[in-house]
């Protein structure tokens, strides 16, 4: 917690008729990690590092408004999520969706699960089931989407996007994950096409961001202000937390997505790939060794640049990540959680998770 934040926190309660904030539930789980929101177009996130535990906390809703714009804005506190074939596990919470989980993105309710019921099969097999599954196990059935490109969200709100044809062009339509109700329409720019039927996109605060072929878009949503994004490449937008990660031919890159600034640059040895967390505090870079075929994934806080080789993999789907920003394995055992300052934690599995268990925080088809 910042300086800032205890300060704030203890005059509203020495000026307020409000009780004490619940201090063991607001912990639990670990340290919570904080993101800045952004006042102006320009400014960048910020966030407070910690790892955070499987330990299930209130998930943090409401619209804010009784607290000042640059004051930080909790991110979810629900801990790790996790699927295993239908099942789904959000913190200490467990359900069951329709068929075989495609998505596992983050709320500030909890996870918004899509799944298909044709064997997990994408490729023509129809509409795909829409799920909230909630820390206490508790779930909302959204209804289906089309296959394709799955829903976009952003951890600290509760809401969801995703792309629909509108006449000859495309709007991004936002609905509250809560109940499926359209909140928002937002129309997006007329440029060439990507890969999918639809344009894939990132929600990041107050920006919608589209791919296309070459290039991405940023739109405001407020305002409807349209601008192309500075060295975005089009396809699915990494963009979390006021920042977009790029891979280069020999680098990967962290910019400002509104303004262009470079915040971070890393090199890579060869072909590598890059992923940032969900509220944009760090950087995954993973590169491939062209003799052994074998992964590497170093772990890197873009703030300050601090890093942490991760432990080697040897199956699974990769490092992933918490809803609060630490990377995310799962293994044959357990699940490891890492944080650059206070390095790795081994956790068990969820009773009765075994086999190809899925981490939190990937789209496992698009």
């Amino acid at each position: 917690m910042t300086d800032l934040l205890r300060t704030l926190m203890r005059d509203e309660a020495a000026h307020l008729d409000v009780p004490p904030p619940p201090a063991t539930e607001i912990l639990a789980g670990g340290h919570r990690r904080v993101r800045r929101r952004r006042v102006g177009v320009g400014a960048t996130a910020l966030a407070v590092t910690a790892v955070a535990g499987l330990a299930v906390g209130a998930a943090v809703t409401g619209d804010g408004s009784d607290r000042p714009a640059d004051v930080a804005d909790p991110g979810p506190t629900y801990g790790v999520v996790l699927a295993d074939g239908s099942r789904v596990a959000v913190g200490e919470g467990l359900a069951t969706v329709p068929g075989t989980v495609h998505d596992l993105v983050f709320t500030s309710e909890g996870a918004l699960v899509r799944s298909n019921q044709n064997d997990g099969a994408s490729d023509g097999s129809g509409p795909e089931a829409l799920t909230l599954v909630r820390p206490d196990g508790s779930t909302v059935d959204l209804g289906t989407i089309p296959e394709g490109v799955g829903p976009a969200t952003d951890p600290s709100e509760s809401v969801y996007a995703l792309a629909e044809q509108d006449g000859d062009g495309f709007v991004a339509v936002l609905r509250d994950v809560r109940t499926g109700e359209e909140v928002d329409r937002v129309p997006l720019p007329d440029r060439p096409p990507s890969y999918w039927d639809v344009p894939p996109l990132a929600l990041d605060d107050d920006h919608v961001y589209v791919g296309y072929r070459k290039e991405t878009w940023a739109v405001d949503r407020e305002t409807g202000e349209v601008q192309q994004v500075v060295g975005g490449p089009g396809g699915i937008p990494d963009v979390a937390g006021g920042r977009m990660a790029t891979t280069r031919d020999a680098s990967v890159a962290v910019t400002d997505p509104v303004t262009g600034e470079e915040l971070m640059v890393q090199p890579i040895d060869g072909f590598g790939f890059s992923e940032l967390s969900p509220d944009g505090t760090h950087l995954a870079v993973t590169t491939e060794n062209e003799e052994t075929f074998g992964e590497s994934t170093t772990l890197y806080a873009v703030d300050t640049g601090e890093s942490l080789d991760l432990p080697a993999l040897g199956a699974g789907w990769g490092w992933s990540w918490t809803p609060q920003g630490d990377a995310l394995a799962v293994g044959k055992k357990g699940i490891t959680v890492c944080d650059v300052v206070d390095g790795c934690s081994e956790q068990p599995l969820p009773a009765g998770f075994a086999g190809d268990v899925k981490p939190g925080g990937q789209r496992f088809e698009s």
